[in-house]
């Protein structure tokens, strides 16, 4: 296995950000997100609706190299009530041809 793509370091970095709970590295408090704190909410509309919101509050801070364009969350009730999925959509910043990148970070447990 090579080495990998400059997409592949940003998704790793944006799934880092998003699964990490902010405060518990000790050498960098601000780093991660609120995301993780909700795993264990009720699996409603207002629960995904912060978890949006955490996702692009916190990848607007602390990921500058990409332009959040979409988020949103999907969940399988019937299959998969506990769990969200969370797709983010974002752009290169500088990078002219406006590709959009992104993938589906899940939650287990929500």
């Amino acid at each position: 296995m090579g080495p990998k793509t400059d997409i592949e370091v940003l998704f790793t970095s944006v799934v880092n950000i998003l699964t990490t709970r902010k405060g518990t590295l000790p050498y960098d408090p601000p780093f991660g997100s609120e995301v993780p704190d909700l795993v264990f909410e009720p699996n409603d509309e207002i629960t995904r609706a912060l978890i949006q919101y955490f996702t692009d509050k916190d990848l607007g801070e602390q990921e500058p190299r990409i332009n959040i364009e979409a988020t949103r969350t999907d969940t399988d009730p019937q299959n998969s009530p506990n769990d969200v999925n969370v797709l983010v959509s974002w752009t290169i910043v500088g990078d002219p041809s406006g590709q959009l990148y992104g993938g589906p970070i899940g939650f287990r447990g929500v």
